[in-house]
C-alpha cells in the first residue's frame, strides 16, 4: 500500500511541476487567395486565374504543384493538378498567379440553372504542393458572369 501511495504522490508532483523546456511552434507558411478572375466561363470551357499571396515565416520554399477543386453554386464540377515552379524566400512572401483552364462537356445543371440569374458563385479550393514540406491550403470565391448565355453553345 505504501508503494502505491508513493507512486501516486510522485505522479501528482510531476504533473504539477513546470517543464524545464518549452517547445514553441514556429508559424507555418500560408496562402491567401487575393482575387479570382473568370476569363472564360461558359457551358464547355472555364478559364480562371487566381492571384495568390504566399507568406513564409520559415526557411525558403519551393512550390512544385497544386491540387484544386472548383465548385459552381456549391456543386463540384472540376478538380485537377497543376505543375508549377515557384520560389518563396525565407521569412518572406511572394505573389503568384495560378491559371486554371478547364474543358467540360457541360456545366452542371444546378450551376446552369442558377446562372440564369446572370451570375454563378465559383469557389476554388486546394493545396500548394511544396518540396520537402507540408502542403499549404488555399481557398477563395468569386461571382462570375457567363461569357455566353448558358443555354447557347460556345464555339
Amino acid at each position: 500500500m505504501r508503494i502505491l501511495v508513493a507512486v501516486l504522490a510522485l505522479l501528482t508532483a510531476s504533473a504539477c511541476a513546470t517543464p524545464a523546456l518549452v517547445i514553441s511552434r514556429q508559424a507555418e507558411p500560408s496562402a491567401q487567395v487575393e482575387e479570382i478572375r473568370a476569363r472564360v466561363f461558359d457551358r464547355h470551357r472555364t478559364e480562371l486565374e487566381l492571384s495568390l499571396e504566399l507568406e513564409n515565416p520559415g526557411p525558403a520554399l519551393e512550390v512544385i504543384g497544386a491540387d484544386f477543386e472548383v465548385l459552381a453554386n456549391d456543386v463540384p464540377f472540376a478538380s485537377g493538378q497543376l505543375a508549377v515552379s515557384w520560389s518563396v524566400p525565407a521569412s518572406g512572401h511572394a505573389r503568384q498567379r495560378l491559371p486554371i483552364a478547364l474543358a467540360h462537356l457541360d456545366l452542371p445543371r444546378a450551376a446552369a440553372d442558377h446562372a440564369k440569374a446572370n451570375t454563378v458563385q465559383l469557389v476554388v479550393r486546394g493545396r500548394l504542393l511544396v518540396a520537402r514540406a507540408k502542403p499549404i491550403e488555399f481557398d477563395g470565391s468569386t461571382r462570375a458572369t457567363p461569357t455566353v448565355a448558358l443555354d447557347e453553345d460556345s464555339p
